[in-house]
């Protein structure tokens, strides 16, 4: 988790406060913490302004977005937001955007449970966007954990719909076969069988991005 220099130095920020170190599995779980720490609970209108930048950055696709599309709404958050270094102001304060682009990402992912947003709408608007990759891969990570039944959902629809581009498809198998699914699911394998019959584009890199891991051999076995 700490390998990262961004994940190094927000667990350090939160080490320095906190004597009882701490230990998270994930950087989505540090993430989580920070915000907890950083904003408190209850969250109230202040996670809705991260949530309505994210919204905005990640619909128009810029790192910064003008001050003025949020500030009416949320003028004493977006202070808040700032001094809790979440948010950062440039252009004499004109513009605004999150901290780091991992921020942005965690926060963007997490409002797709908390706002219902439909991440597989999300990913047919925007599927040609370089942006998307990141958006997509932190939310499948979120979701996994935080919602396994919207999650399960999302997946289906994009995997299905032949009117994804093979390169989505393809971000989400090097996620199945990626550390952060280190015991996959047979509703997870429920997906994969169908590619792995039917679909001779994608099926070598299913065979690739699985190799070695024993894990998705049992839950695929019995389908295979």
């Amino acid at each position: 988790v700490l390998r990262a220099p961004q994940h190094l130095k927000l667990f350090l920020a939160h080490w320095s406060k906190d004597s009882s170190q701490p230990a998270f599995a994930t950087y989505t779980a540090l993430l989580e913490t920070v915000i907890v720490e950083r904003v408190g609970r209850p969250f109230s209108q202040a996670i809705n302004a991260l949530y309505a930048i994210a919204e905005q950055i990640g619909e128009t696709e810029e790192l910064w977005i003008p001050t003025a599309r949020v500030d009416a709404e949320f003028p004493s958050e977006i202070v808040q937001l700032q001094e809790a270094g979440l948010l950062v102001a440039r252009d004499s304060g004109h513009r605004i955007s999150f901290q780091h682009q991992t921020l942005f990402s965690f926060i963007r992912a997490r409002s797709f449970v908390a706002k219902q947003r439909s991440l597989y709408e999300f990913t047919r608007r925007h599927q040609e966007s370089l942006s998307m990759r990141s958006t997509l891969w932190s939310a499948m990570n979120y979701l996994r954990d935080a919602d396994p039944q919207k999650y399960a959902i999302e997946m289906r629809s994009i995997l299905t719909d032949p009117q994804i581009r093979p390169h989505v498809k393809l971000l989400i198998i090097s996620f199945l076969g990626s550390k952060a699914v280190a015991n996959p699911s047979a509703e997870e394998a429920s997906w994969i069988l169908p590619l792995l019959r039917q679909d001779a584009l994608i099926r070598p890199h299913i065979l690739t991005a699985f190799r070695g891991k024993s894990t998705w051999l049992q839950v695929m076995k019995p389908g295979l």
